[in-house]
């Protein structure tokens, strides 16, 4: 089923209560959607302070590293990782859906998991352009530079990963799985949101 397509969705729980009906009542008065509201507002702060501290750590190591660093290409992969984490935490984490006053909270929230959803895909589509960040600082030796500077034994084993394509690839299947994580919270967002719009319709 296509992303965002709420009709088949909706005939699926309209059949669901029909056959829980005298037995289960979905609480779907004002006052639970107003508790989902806060619990969602609640959330999204939450999420905005976290990605606020995170973002700063990442780019406050990358700064020192394009200052500290000899090798171009981790100067460059680092300054990249900057822009981009600087890029996605301005386009998107700023975004704040606002309540109006006379606005029902079961259309608030309605559109709180729409652009939600839409965040989700719009951060999928920009974390591939980390990818060039991370293979600069490898093919700078930016692992193996790391690894001695921490003094450890370059017959460990430690040391022949760094100096390896090990890193390479473990930063690259963490941004495969980040990609797939945003692209499932994506779902589960339109999912919530078509959940509240055929509660909505009736």
């Amino acid at each position: 089923m296509p992303i965002g397509d709420s009709h088949e969705l909706c005939d699926v729980w309209k059949d669901q209560d029909d056959e829980e009906e005298g037995t289960v009542q979905i609480n779907t008065e004002p006052e639970d959607f107003a508790q989902r509201a806060r619990s969602l507002e609640r959330q999204h702060a939450l999420l905005g302070w976290s990605a606020l501290i995170v973002a700063s750590a990442i780019s406050i190591v990358a700064l020192h590293n394009v200052y500290a660093a000899e090798q171009p290409w981790i100067r460059l992969g680092q300054a990249w990782m900057v822009v981009v984490v600087f890029y996605i935490f301005v386009t998107e984490f700023q975004r704040r859906v606002v309540k109006g006053s006379d606005e029902p909270c079961a259309y608030f929230l309605e559109r709180q998991h729409e652009e939600r959803a839409k965040s989700y895909l719009r951060v999928r589509r920009i974390a591939p352009l980390l990818v060039p960040s991370i293979a600069a600082t490898w093919l700078g030796g930016g692992p193996l530079i790391a690894a001695k500077a921490r003094g450890l034994n370059p017959s460990s084993w430690l040391f022949q990963f760094c100096a390896g394509p090990g890193p390479f690839i473990i930063f690259g299947a963490c941004l495969i799985f980040v990609w797939w994580a945003f692209g499932f919270s994506a779902k589960k967002a339109y999912r919530e949101r078509d959940e509240i719009r055929c509660r909505i319709t009736g």
